[in-house]
Parts: C-alpha cells; structure tokens; sequence
C-alpha cells in the first residue's frame, strides 16, 4: 500500500483507552469510518479513497474503532455494542475539537454514521452510507452463505495470511484487489484482537427509525453483497425519500474498493450539495 500523507495520534477517550487517529488536510472534516471483521483498520479500509477526499481540499480523519487497528481492544463487561462505537468516536472527535463534519461509512462503519446522524443530529452534515450494517436483526445477517463461510474460515485454520486472504476474498468480486500487503497488514491487526471484539459486537436493527434520519444521504452499495444485503437499499428509498441511492451491479460489500472512481467521485458530487 501506497503511504498514506496522514498524521497518527492515539487520543485518550477516557477508562485508560486510546483510539488511533490518522488526520490530514485543512479544509471541511469528512470522517471515514472502517467496517468490521479480523483485522479491520482505517488505513487499510480506505485506502482507495483518502487522496481523493485530499485532494478535493477535505480535512480527511480516519479512526481506527475502538477493538480495531492499533486503537485499545478492552475485555470488559461492555462488549462492543453500536453505542459505544459511536460514543467513543465521539469522543475522539471532541478531542480533535472537530464538532461537525461529514461521514463515510461502510458496513459497521455505516451503522456507526447512521447511529451518529439519529442520535448526535447537530454533529453531522451529511452521511455517505456504504452498505451499512445495522438494518437487519441478527439473525438475519447470521443465516446468509456468505457470513456463515466467514465465521468458518478462522475456526478452522486459525489466524494467518492463507485465512485472512480467504476471508476477505469473500467480500469483493473482483479477487485481485486483496492484494499481499492488505492481506499482511490485516493479518497482523487480527493477531492482537482479541476474540471478543468480533464475538461481542452487537447491533440493533435501525431500520424502524430510517424516517428519522435528518441528515442528506448517499447510499451506496454492490448488487452482490452477501453481507449486508442490497435489500437494505430500498429501505432508504421507500422511508428516506431525499436520500440518493446508487446501486452497483455485479460487485460485493467492498464498494469503495471495487468501484473506487466511481464512488469517490459520486460522494464528492454529492458532499458539494450539502455545504
């Protein structure tokens, strides 16, 4: 992976926790916030996407989630429910004495900016969903092929590249783009997480409150999603009708991955209209 011109800085939240940072740039603050899964990080999440925001003139902040990347991963009583995501990033953010900007969420990423925009109304200006998490009960998402096929792959052989590699492989249709880097990198993050990060995230179902949602939104997700299914999209048609929804053919849960032009380019046009 390319580097990355951002600067790092572990930001105390409080409890003798730490989220993991990387912020650059000067202009309005666009917030990109990771999915889940082993060894999930900023960096390595949003590779395809944090020089264009750049370059666009945003100030552009990548967190790490609290149990990701290099960001504290605690085993308390708490768990890792959406809340305390959303509550810690918050946190993070006053830190930074950033009190409004734009989010770009994929997955939990996507639940996390939706949570943020229902519940922290007056701290966002406009929301770029990316197959969001969090519009499904549970069980729902737990029957689906493709998430059964993952929660197999490290119970069987164990956390290294050879898994890694399979696991994110069931996230895109294009192959290639799980390249030897990310695969190191995300091996290397899932070796120090422990089990209860993933084994105790938890998540409501948001969708009863869709109408809700305040805030303009770009939604955005692959036709062939086995993760987040695309059934969710129609959902912000029917219950947020000024969201704008793109709905990629032939393409997994990785949009900013996959179609990485396209959605840099779909989410500045559409960052530039809400100002």
């Amino acid at each position: 992976m390319a580097p990355v011109p951002l600067k790092r800085h572990d930001i105390d939240i409080g409890d003798g926790l730490h989220l993991t940072v990387h912020d650059g740039g000067a202009g309005r603050p666009v917030v990109l916030i990771h999915g889940a899964g082993a060894g999930a990080s900023g960096i390595t999440h949003f590779q395809a996407n944090i020089t264009a925001f750049l370059e666009a003139g945003f100030r552009v902040i990548v967190p790490d989630l609290l149990g990701f990347g290099t960001s504290s991963k605690p085993v308390d009583d708490q768990g890792y429910p959406l809340a305390r995501f959303t509550d810690t990033l918050a946190t993070a953010l006053d830190r930074l004495q950033v009190e409004r900007a734009a989010l770009f969420g994929n997955s939990l990423g996507g639940a996390i900016a939706l949570d943020m925009a229902l519940r922290m109304r007056d701290r966002v200006e406009a929301a770029v969903l990316l197959a969001p998490g969090a519009l499904e009960e549970r069980s729902t998402y737990t029957a689906l092929p493709k998430v059964i096929e993952m929660s197999g792959v490290f119970a069987r052989g164990g956390v290294n590249e050879p898994t890694m590699r399979a696991m994110l492989e069931l996230l895109v249709s294009d192959k290639q783009l799980i390249t030897d880097e990310l695969v190191t990198a995300r091996t290397a993050v899932a070796l120090t997480q422990p089990p209860e990060v993933t084994a105790r995230l938890m998540l409501p179902n948001l969708s009863p409150l869709l109408p809700d949602v305040a805030v303009p939104l770009l939604v955005i997700w692959g036709e062939a999603d086995g993760i987040c299914p695309v059934q969710g999209a129609a959902r912000f048609s029917r219950d947020c009708p000024d969201a704008e929804v793109i709905i990629f053919p032939g393409i997994g849960h990785w949009p900013m991955i996959e179609r990485a032009a396209e959605v840099n380019a779909a989410s500045l046009a559409f960052l530039s209209n809400t100002q």
